[in-house]
């Protein structure tokens, strides 16, 4: 395998944190033969050679099963009510 460099420092101090299959969007897509890397210099830990287009319909699909805002807000929704207990609603504007 060639060793990438960092994306975020550049380093090529690199070492390998995981080697095996990985889960690709929601279960059970999988892709297989995959390496996360960590950087010693800045810590951070990614994966080698994965391109992915986060603000493509093809990715919204592969984690949602759809891409409209939509379906986005049905999934998602129901997850805001709890967390509107922790706001102080006086503060939020019109």
């Amino acid at each position: 395998m060639d060793k990438p460099n960092c994306p975020i420092c550049f380093s090529n101090s690199l070492e390998i944190k995981y080697h095996g299959n990985i889960r690709n969007g929601k279960y059970p897509n999988v892709v297989e033969d995959r390496r996360v890397i960590k950087c010693s210099e800045c810590s951070i830990e990614f994966l080698s050679d994965y391109k992915m287009d986060y603000d493509s319909p093809g990715y919204r699909e592969l984690v949602d099963s759809d891409h409209t805002a939509d379906a986005y807000y049905a999934i998602h929704d129901k997850d805001q009510y709890a967390k509107l207990s922790f706001i102080d609603l006086s503060k939020l504007r019109e």
